[in-house]
């Protein structure tokens, strides 16, 4: 958790956490999941601060607004669903009881109460690592035999084959062959997910994205390369893609 400076209460974005920068040269108001969040040149000026709180409100109220959006579009929901080849999710509302989630194969499936609250962050991080943790035990078992099954009909060779939580790309490849993969590669659909395995193939006899990796990568994709880029970056690494990019489930 972040340490902050300071706080002040304001009547309508509740409480607001001051940060002290030196080297800032004015006041920078931002909103995080949290809320609002002002860096300061100096502690001391806490007038002049409020003054361009003041002065900056009716722009800040928008910026407030959007930010409850963007933090709605991110809360997992029974509205959130997932059907694709590899991995399914599904909801069941019961009279009591509490949350908890089934396997069964590649769908997992949550029960939850009708009185389930969904702002609770207790109950967004047990529901992230559920889904998280079913989303690892697919791409492990599904992942790593795709991959090596497309190595062997390019000729390539791979040392050593991982499936990781990661948020920042698809996937990796190390100078000594070895490919790690996002498991949210289940989220995609198969041939999107066969291009990110070739595309880290390609790495293994490439390091860089030069002119001979994109030669070697569109050979691989039937010269599909740039439709198949295209493609991926309407898909992102997090369960949210649907609800962000308005894809359809069902």
């Amino acid at each position: 958790m972040k340490n902050y400076d300071g706080y002040i209460e304001d009547e309508e974005f509740g409480r607001i956490r001051l940060r002290h920068n030196k080297r800032a040269r004015h006041f920078i108001f931002r909103f995080d999941e949290a809320g609002l969040v002002v860096t300061t040149p100096t502690m001391s000026d806490i007038k002049r601060m409020r003054e361009a709180l003041a002065s900056l409100r009716p722009k800040l109220r928008t910026m407030f607004v959007r930010a409850l959006e963007k933090k709605r579009e991110h809360v997992i929901t029974p509205d959130l669903l997932i059907n694709e080849d590899l991995c399914r999710l599904e909801w069941v509302k019961v009279e009591g009881g509490e949350l908890n989630v089934t396997r069964i194969g590649r769908t997992l499936v949550i029960a939850y109460p009708e009185s389930t609250d969904f702002d609770d962050d207790n109950v967004q991080k047990w529901l992230t690592g559920r889904i998280e943790n079913h989303l690892m035990r697919v791409g492990k078992i599904h992942l790593p035999p795709r991959l090596r099954e497309l190595a062997r009909k390019a000729r390539i060779n791979i040392s050593n084959v991982s499936v990781r939580r990661s948020h920042s790309r698809w996937g990796s490849c190390n100078a000594k062959a070895g490919i790690s993969l996002s498991a949210f590669l289940v989220l995609l659909p198969p041939h999107l997910r066969d291009f990110v395995m070739l595309h880290e193939l390609c790495h293994t006899r490439e390091m860089n994205h030069g002119p001979r990796f994109h030669a070697m990568l569109n050979t691989l994709t039937n010269n599909k390369e740039e439709q198949l880029n295209k493609e991926l970056r309407s898909y992102t690494t997090s369960i949210f893609f649907y609800r962000q990019k308005g894809h359809e489930t069902f």
